[in-house]
């Protein structure tokens, strides 16, 4: 009888890098960090798969909180997070035995394999949020006693808490309860959209306003890329080989991005082929096309569109940080080329409103970096968006458009004496 073939693991261990961030915390001191990186570029894996583990064995006890979970509350997911990890280590009995003795107020009340605890309330029963805040720092201070351990908080995706308006008292909650237990907790936040996260780390007037220590979140490299090519190899029987040159050209051509480097790969070996470069050209194309960007781009108008197109090319020019220089969207010899591509020229007030619906939470393509300097939100997209914007028609757009598009849909930032509407081709 055959023996069964042990399925193959895609997943690249990246120790060093975790016990690096843990180190912070244990040995310089840290007590919050945030990590960026796009999506699709192996943030929540490294994090479940690496530094949970490392956290652990270092003597932490983690606690993953996605807040995808529930995005119409963060505090069910939290309060579920806590829940689950004192449910996998066996703490929850000893949280229930202590409660049962001192008949303390903490409401638990959830099903976590065989263990459940249902205490004066349920996530089935929804409370108000000034309980539900208040539950999670009982259980976070149950969790701390009757572990022994500190506690490491992993908040996965937490570009959501900026969807709402609503979400700032939890995030006001969350920075208390994390200040009030330096001692006894430290934290990590991680997330795929810039100008969210600069949002809640970055605005003076946000609760969690240079709360964090951002720590780069460095790309897969060589390594990554052997341990993928050992596995082709091993599916594929070896013939013929795959080289590491062409595994960096195509990671590269998805912008080194595993998610879609892994639809490459899946679809090469479906089709028993080896050209691994035109795969993960065909799967960056296809993400490009299939992401919504293009309808992002038929809702800007003509304006937009152009002060977009002066950032992609300004993006292209000065990548990996050659040359950089300030933008001068608001130079007359910006307004000038401006005038030339839509008919005329417009007033710094409008390329403002341009520039923030390039950044609303609706269109979301452009990120601000400081004063002058603006960057694609997600950088995988602008080879697409330079493909998509090199040869673009303003005049064919203008036609196009309904009037009253053409210079800018953002009318409050416009003067009232400044005319507003598509202008003549």
């Amino acid at each position: 009888m055959a023996t069964a073939r042990k399925p193959v693991d895609w997943h690249w261990p990246r120790t060093d890098l975790a016990q690096h961030y843990i180190r912070m915390f244990e040995v310089v001191g840290a007590h919050s960090m945030v990590l960026f990186a796009p999506r699709g570029k192996g943030k929540t894996e490294f994090m479940t798969k690496d530094v949970l583990p490392a956290a652990d064995a270092a003597g932490l006890f983690p606690i993953y909180v996605n807040f995808w979970d529930n995005n119409e509350s963060p505090a069910l997911s939290m309060r579920y997070a806590i829940l689950r990890a004192a449910g996998e280590s066996n703490l929850l009995a000893k949280m229930r035995e202590a409660m049962s003795r001192g008949k303390a107020d903490v409401t638990f009340g959830v099903n976590i394999g065989v263990a459940k605890l249902d205490v004066k309330g349920s996530l089935d029963k929804p409370q108000a949020e000034e309980s539900i805040l208040f539950n999670l720092r009982q259980l976070t201070d149950a969790v701390c006693k009757h572990g022994g351990k500190k506690i490491l908080f992993v908040f996965d995706e937490v570009q959501t808490l900026a969807l709402k308006p609503e979400h700032e008292t939890f995030i006001r909650s969350l920075r208390t309860l994390l200040d009030e237990r330096r001692d006894k907790v430290c934290s990590v936040f991680t997330g795929s959209s810039q100008s969210r996260l600069t949002e809640i780390f970055s605005r003076i007037k946000s609760p969690l306003y240079n709360f964090a220590q951002q720590q780069e979140f460095p790309p897969l490299g060589d390594a990554f890329l052997e341990h993928w090519r050992l596995n082709i190899d091993r599916i594929m029987g070896g013939v013929p080989k795959l080289s590491l040159k062409h595994m960096r050209e195509a990671f590269a051509l998805t912008d080194r991005n595993p998610r879609i480097f892994w639809t490459a790969v899946m679809d090469m070996i479906q089709t028993n082929a080896t050209d691994i470069v035109a795969f993960a050209q065909k799967a960056a194309q296809a993400t490009g096309e299939n992401s919504g960007m293009r309808q992002r781009l038929a809702e800007l108008s003509v304006l937009d569109l152009a002060v977009l197109r002066e950032i992609v090319v300004d993006a292209i020019e000065h990548r990996d940080g050659r040359n950089p220089k300030v933008l001068q969207l608001f130079s007359a010899p910006s307004r000038a080329k401006f005038k030339a591509e839509i008919g005329m020229t417009p007033t710094p007030a409008q390329i403002q409103g341009s520039l923030r619906r390039l950044m609303s939470n609706d269109i979301q393509l452009v990120v601000s970096k400081g004063r002058g300097e603006y960057e694609i939100e997600d950088p995988f997209y602008l080879d697409w968006l330079q493909e998509e914007l090199v040869n673009w028609d303003s005049r064919a757009t203008i036609q196009a458009q309904e009037p009253g598009q053409g210079v800018s849909t953002l009318r409050d930032d416009v003067p009232e004496d400044e005319p507003v509407g598509a202008p003549r081709g």
